[in-house]
């Protein structure tokens, strides 16, 4: 069947395909939208189901915890491990680790909290944040900070 121009037009302009076209053309800039910020490592903190706490010497509180790091970059990433949201606690030894370029990697991290600081938390769970600062990358000021939420369980 041979169709004018306008009879073309009108077949291709109907309400359906301008719908499919519209909603196609959306999931496609959110996809670029989503891909274009999503953050350059990907974190996963696994406390150790084995042994909650236990304690070591002079008295420290210690929690075991594997980090599961995804390196989503094209460059190697040098990582330094940082812990807060209790008095006194620390990371031992300062953890440090270097993925390869879109590689994944485990760092297990042993968190210690003093003896003094541990008495009057006594039998509960705490909240503690990791925090892991990549070097910068040529064209930035500073590096990447990634935070995530864990907690810290204090024996009687």
């Amino acid at each position: 069947q041979h169709w004018r121009k306008g009879a073309m037009l009108r077949r291709v302009l109907r309400p359906r395909v301008l719908v499919y076209a519209t909603v196609l053309t959306l999931l496609c800039v959110a996809f670029g939208v989503s891909l274009a910020h999503r953050g350059p490592l990907l974190v996963d903190i696994i406390k150790d189901r084995n042994t909650l706490a236990r304690v070591v010497e002079n008295g420290q509180i210690e929690n075991v915890y594997r980090l599961q790091l995804h390196n989503r970059t094209e460059a190697p990433l040098h990582l330094r491990v940082r812990v807060s949201g209790l008095p006194g606690l620390a990371a031992e030894p300062a953890p440090e680790i270097t993925l390869a370029p879109v590689a994944i990697g485990a760092l297990a991290v042993q968190v210690r909290l003093p003896f003094e600081a541990a008495q009057p938390l006594a039998g509960r769970s705490h909240p503690i944040e990791f925090e892991l600062q990549t070097d910068p990358v040529a064209g930035q000021d500073t590096g990447t900070v990634v935070r995530e939420a864990s907690t810290f369980f204090v024996p009687r």
